[in-house]
């Protein structure tokens, strides 16, 4: 799909993509600081992960090595430790954490930085 008046091109279903073409298309600038886009996606991903803490069965992190689980797990402990949310359906405090090993000589094994990020967070 491609839009005549700007000349980009993108595929039928990402939506962010055409948002983003609209967005261009029609001038729109960025009003928000840095400081306030920061703020505003860290809100987000707050909003999401207390979502995903309720539920009817136990609730527990998968910590690949990355920084994305990471910030999920250290997300997660944030809420309880204010008390904001509960896990799961034992409504526990105590986040669980898990992760899986490899053979050390696989060049997959991240269980190192695992530990090391368990250790930080206290999960």
């Amino acid at each position: 799909m491609s839009d005549s008046s700007s000349g980009l091109q993108h595929p039928e279903n990402p939506l962010w993509l055409a948002i983003a073409a609209n967005s261009l298309i029609q001038n729109v600038v960025e009003t928000r600081s840095e400081e306030e886009m920061i703020e505003g996606v860290r809100l987000k991903m707050l909003d999401a992960v207390r979502v995903r803490l309720q539920a009817d069965v136990p609730v527990g992190v998968h910590l690949s090595g990355g920084i994305d689980s990471a910030v999920i797990a250290g997300m997660a402990k944030h809420l309880l430790d204010k008390g904001e949310v509960k896990l799961g359906s034992g409504g526990s405090h105590h986040l669980r954490c898990l992760g899986i090993a490899f053979e050390k000589t696989s060049g997959f094994d991240e269980s190192s930085e695992c530990f090391r990020k368990l250790s930080f967070r206290s999960c």
